[in-house]
């Protein structure tokens, strides 16, 4: 049986808006709560549009997290939470899993768990997912430091 494909018929044109990504950052302390607010932003109520994606982070990284802006009115500006990195449970190690000593991760280079998605690797700049549902802490690193090998060999 043959999968189903898209006719060649349809149309797969550009789209037709355009959105702008914001990189923020904001004092040491500030939290999720407290950008979620829509008086946060009044001084910057002319900068920020409906549609933008905002890249919160603050100066230590205890917060980062990234928005969309979903309206604007009166000076007040409603946000809709797309990610949030939270250091404290993400951070926190998994349940019946022993400690094993692990190989230093090369720079840029983060392996965080989340309950849902398992063990992850990211990459520190810029913020982004690299792989998800890695079953052991041993088994992300190792992903992670041949992932930095393999992009040294293309970059060389």
């Amino acid at each position: 049986m043959a999968l189903p494909t898209l006719s060649p018929a349809a149309k797969v044109d550009d789209a037709d808006f355009r959105r702008t990504l914001r990189g923020i950052q904001v004092p040491v302390g500030t939290t999720a709560a407290d950008v979620m607010r829509p008086g946060f932003w009044v001084h910057h109520y002319d900068k920020i549009a409906v549609g933008d994606l905002l890249e919160i982070t603050s100066a230590d990284f205890e917060l980062d997290c990234e928005a969309r802006v979903i309206r604007k009115k009166d000076g007040l500006i409603g946000l809709r939470l797309l990610r949030l990195r939270d250091a404290e449970k993400v951070e926190a190690p998994v349940a019946d899993e022993a400690p094993v000593e692990l190989p230093a991760l090369p720079d840029n280079y983060l392996v965080n768990h989340a309950p849902k998605t398992g063990w992850r690797v990211w990459s520190k700049v810029p913020s982004r997912e690299l792989v998800r549902d890695i079953k052991s802490k041993p088994d992300a690193y190792n992903w992670a430091i041949n992932h930095a090998r393999l992009a040294e060999e293309i970059a060389a």
